[in-house]
């Protein structure tokens, strides 16, 4: 057989095409994974550094309410005065500090809290069984006695107790001298570790930690996903600076590749902890990273490296089976076609769609599985029968019966897609709602032979559409018909939309609110103090806001806003919601109470009972004008008086142990909030005499029902308790004389019953009759 010249050049400039188009795959793919891996990266620098601010501003937050409550403890009375007590001795002193501190070391907040004076000697501790024994942290309570100022240490791995302390410390001024400090401890296994170790994305090598810088050396202060670092005895010299933990305490900041403390290749988000000396890490293993990426790759590359052998094979197998099995060309052709026939058949047979073909006079031809379930006929019964009496369609919303396609398509000679709203009327009379297509089928002259229609069950998607509708309708009535008023503003403040809620509480006309700056209907001088409420909603979560809002009318009414920024996606702002209330009866609600209070307050200054109020340890807040008229003073000389200046020590110890009863009381689940106590005292008036006082006195609690103080009405019960005394005196003396009369009765009868027994001796009749015979003398 000879060679064809024209086939071997046309071989050969197809071998060298794939050759080529091979080589242009290969280097397109490697642009490819290049920049695959670059979007990676950059994404995952994106992720560290999201996780990273997200716990330096809670560490911050942390740290900032800890500061603000140390503060307050320690430079407020009572705990001041506490302190003070201690000092001196006073035992009930402990018992009160005790009781006020617990309050603030619940939910894991404090480990504990204790005193500590400049020798660091422990003078108070809320753990009665708390042992010192932190040498590590003496620096920083000498550091505290030297500046004055509120100390927050580091964490410290302590032997004795086999646990990591965080302490912060803060002198207590009493008497214009440092005398003790007030130390808080933390234990960070409560809150700040796990805050810290937590991984907000799944990974398999992700994790945050803390670092410092301890001399020549970092130092990792926070337990390690990888390492045992229980005792913080991890680190490196900062000669090794391709470790990241190094990078960080020698000044860099942002995103990184390095080696973490294992010596493996991470990638890492490097941030400083503001006002402390931690560093921030947030790293992930390189591995992890692109791991994906490296095995998609080489997936790639096997298969492109497939497809170009299997090529060249190919071509070299096609080019050698062409020139030896020439003479089978027509069989494998007849062959190929065969096959193709049944490759078209299995597909029409297995489409998830059905399919109906029928020929040139619209009899049907082959019907397939999923054409024959929706239609409820089989493909056997409808061989030669019109479409028309297997496919009937309607309208879906008006029923009225459809045109028929086979008709429509070959008259036409075209492709028909029908309305989606029709539906499918099955052999059984059921309805199914369907989308459908039909095309003529053209012979290679262009002529009609049949056609094909295409149809499929749209029942799912219709059902979501139309729940869909009806939550855009709801949502419509939801916005139109709610009962606070609703507006969104662009960021320039202009009114982009408004509710009913909203006109009826103002009054106007969609078309005289939308497009308007909201700032036109504040009352005049507001415009500055709306800009910065705008300029803080962009970048506070939720602001809070009161606006003096112009009526139609041209009232004036006063309306709450709150706001919310609305983005379309991360970080692109969208609008800002708003939802206004009107609070103009509230605040003259308000204004009335007030009122009331005032009220109340002339009428507790102008009765004659002493109307007072003190706070937890009994230091009087309040006390009404009539304490002068019972004690002789005035009240702002009383309020100064101390527990001991009125009341004697029987007194006061009836008072202590009063208030001891009502704390262990106040512990109990059942205990009345309402219940008061009733109690009779003597009292020292100002002169220094005595008098006899009664007092009615109950907890005053805040909106959460904690004790905060008592209140109570004192009367004076002198003049009572003198005639109860007299009282007294008067029933002892008829006691007395009752006991005098009764045993001289008794000694009447005796003699009259001695008389009566001479004179039987001497056979004389009896001169008395005895009580029991009187009735026996009378009858």
């Amino acid at each position: 057989m000879k060679t064809n010249p024209s086939k071997t050049l046309f071989y050969s400039i197809l071998s060298g095409l794939i050759i080529i188009i091979s080589l242009a795959i290969i280097f397109l793919g490697y642009l490819r994974f290049k920049k695959e891996k670059a979007d990676i990266r950059k994404e995952k620098y994106h992720e560290l550094h999201t996780i990273s601010e997200l716990k330096i501003n809670q560490l911050t937050q942390w740290r900032k309410e800890r500061l603000s409550e140390i503060s307050f403890f320690t430079s407020n009375d009572p705990y001041i005065q506490f302190s003070s007590d201690i000092i001196n001795g006073k035992k009930n002193a402990e018992f009160l500090f005790r009781n006020h501190l617990k309050q603030i070391m619940t939910h894991n907040r404090y480990e504990n809290i204790f005193l500590l004076n400049e020798h660091n000697e422990v003078l108070f501790s809320v753990d009665t069984g708390f042992i010192f024994s932190d040498s590590a942290m003496l620096n920083n309570y000498k550091e505290v006695f030297e500046s004055g100022e509120i100390i927050f240490g580091d964490f410290n791995y302590c032997s004795h107790h086999d646990n990591v302390h965080f302490d912060i410390a803060s002198i207590l001024k009493i008497s214009g001298k440092i005398k003790t400090a007030l130390i808080f401890r933390v234990d960070p296994e409560g809150y700040l570790f796990p805050l810290i170790r937590q991984y907000p994305t799944p990974s398999a090598t992700a994790e945050t930690y803390l670092v410092s810088r301890i001399g020549d050396s970092v130092k990792y202060i926070t337990p390690l996903r990888h390492r045992d670092n229980s005792m913080f005895n991890t680190g490196f010299p900062l000669s090794n600076r391709d470790i990241t933990a190094v990078q960080a305490v020698t000044g860099y900041q942002g995103k990184t590749e390095g080696i973490d403390y294992r010596g493996i290749s991470v990638l890492a988000d490097i941030r400083k902890v503001p006002d402390t000396p931690w560093y921030m890490i947030s790293e992930i293993d390189s591995k992890e990273v692109f791991s994906e990426l490296h095995k998609k790759t080489f997936l790639v590359a096997v298969v492109a490296l497939l497809l170009i052998l299997f090529s060249l094979t190919a071509m070299a197998l096609i080019h050698n089976f062409r020139q030896r099995q020439i003479y089978k060309e027509l069989y494998l052709k007849n062959s190929l076609l065969r096959h193709t026939q049944e490759e078209l058949k299995a597909t029409f047979y297995s489409m998830g769609d059905g399919v109906i073909t029928t020929d040139a006079e619209g009899n049907i031809v082959h019907m397939n599985p999923v054409a024959e379930k929706l239609t409820g006929w089989k493909e056997v019964e409808t061989k030669g029968k019109k479409l028309g009496k297997v496919f009937r369609t309607v309208n879906e919303e008006t029923h009225e019966k459809e045109e028929d396609i086979a008709k429509k398509v070959l008259k036409e000679g075209k492709t028909i897609i029908l309305s989606n709203h029709i539906n499918l009327i099955s052999r059984s009379g059921s309805e199914i709602p369907v989308s459908d297509s039909a095309a003529p089928i053209l012979t290679e002259d262009g002529k009609i032979s049949g056609m094909v229609l295409v149809f499929s069950d749209q029942s799912g998607p219709r059902a979501r559409q139309k729940a869909l509708k009806e939550s855009e309708e709801r949502f419509a009535r939801l916005f139109e018909k709610a009962p606070l008023g609703y507006q969104s503003l662009d960021r320039k403040g202009i009114l982009l939309e408004v509710n009913q809620a909203w006109l009826e509480a103002l009054g106007y006309k969609p078309e005289e609110v939308v497009g308007r700056w909201f700032g036109d209907f504040l009352l005049p001088g507001s415009a500055n103090r709306f800009n910065e409420f705008i300029d803080e909603s962009l970048k506070e979560e939720v602001v809070y806001a009161e606006f003096e809002i112009t009526h139609s009318s041209g009232k004036q009414r006063l309306f709450s806003i709150n706001g919310r920024v609305g983005f379309k996606d991360i970080g692109n702002f969208d609008r800002l919601h708003c939802i206004l209330q009107d609070i103009t009866e509230k605040r003259m609600l308000e204004q009335r109470l007030r009122e009331s209070e005032e009220k109340y307050k002339r009428l507790t200054e102008n009765i004659s009972d002493v109307v007072w109020a003190t706070d937890l340890d009994f230091r009087t807040t309040y006390v009404s004008p009539a304490v002068k008229k019972i004690l002789g003073e005035p009240p702002a000389a009383h309020i100064k008086r101390t527990m001991e200046e009125k009341f004697p020590p029987e007194s006061l110890q009836k008072i202590q142990a009063i208030l001891a009863e009502e704390f262990e009381k106040e512990s109990l689940p059942d205990s009345n909030p309402d219940r008061s106590r009733q109690i009779e005292l003597e009292h020292y008036r100002a002169d220094g005499s005595r008098i006899w006082i009664g007092i009615n006195v109950s907890f005053i609690r805040d909106e959460n029902g904690k004790p905060v103080g008592f209140q109570g009405v004192t009367r004076d019960i002198s003049e009572l308790k003198k005639n109860e005394a007299a009282l007294k005196q008067q029933m002892d003396n008829l006691e007395k004389f009752n006991r005098m009369m009764v045993g001289r009765e008794s000694r009447m009868i005796e003699l009259k019953q001695e008389i009566n027994d001479l004179l039987e001796k001497l056979n004389l009749p009896k001169k008395y009759t005895a009580p029991g015979e009187v009735e026996k003398l009378n009858i």
